[in-house]
């Protein structure tokens, strides 16, 4: 391997590691909210360092060796991905989440405002509502967008990571499948955190948002264009 290459992969590596030393110092600190948006500016900064010094150490390595750096790398994504994704739906005061520190206040009280305010299991009732709001001017296209848009691409992600790491997702009904568990599993969470909002509309834009990207990705020339830029098998 080239000298130039390993200097330039170090720096590429070191430049990610402070971009997220960043965002997790300022994920981790109550007290410093930041929009979503820009913490996505931060953890797509150390994905594409991350990205390209996984690049510059395989180009020049045996073919086997290339394939295991770069399942390495965006084992990396997938980890950073997950961060996110926890930490915005649990535990993240700019939504108002406030996650386990309800445990010890949980009591009747907190119960039945979680359950009036924050809990619904009648499908469609919230998407109806947001768009009903938005009809009549009570709410703006913003909220829409990150109650309805963002809910259908939060999970997304999951129609490219899983079938790149495990090759049963390959099938829609296998993806279909975990996908609604995790998604139930991230609900539940929520319920018994008495964090968030469980509820059933959440589920099914998180699972149609997971399928439709799963559906898009699997079009023949999307599967080339990620096996060429992954150098994995998709």
């Amino acid at each position: 391997m080239k000298r130039k290459a390993l200097c330039a992969a170090i720096c590429l590596y070191v430049f990610a590691a402070l971009a997220l030393i960043v965002y997790l110092s300022i994920d981790l600190n109550p007290q410093m909210m930041i929009a979503p948006s820009e913490r996505l500016l931060l953890l797509g900064i150390t994905c594409l360092c991350t990205y390209l010094a996984g690049l510059l150490l395989s180009k020049n390595s045996p073919s086997q060796q290339k394939v295991n750096i770069m399942r390495i790398t965006f084992g990396v994504f997938f980890g950073l991905y997950l961060i996110l994704l926890i930490s915005l739906v649990l535990f993240d005061s700019y939504f108002g989440r406030v996650g386990v520190s309800l445990f010890a206040r949980w009591n009747k009280e907190e119960f039945n405002l979680y359950i009036s305010n924050s809990f619904n299991i009648i499908p469609f009732k919230t998407v109806g509502n947001y768009v009903s709001d938005f009809i009549n001017a009570r709410v703006g296209i913003k909220e829409v967008i990150v109650n309805i848009v963002g809910n259908l691409a939060a999970f997304a992600p999951f129609a490219f990571f899983l079938p790149l790491f495990w090759s049963r997702q390959r099938k829609i009904k296998s993806f279909f499948v975990a996908t609604l568990l995790i998604v139930l599993c991230v609900e539940l969470l929520q319920f018994v955190l008495l964090t968030g909002v469980c509820d059933i509309d959440d589920v099914i834009l998180n699972v149609g948002g997971a399928v439709l990207a799963y559906l898009f990705l699997h079009i023949k020339f999307m599967r080339k264009i990620i096996s060429k830029i992954t150098c994995l098998p998709y």
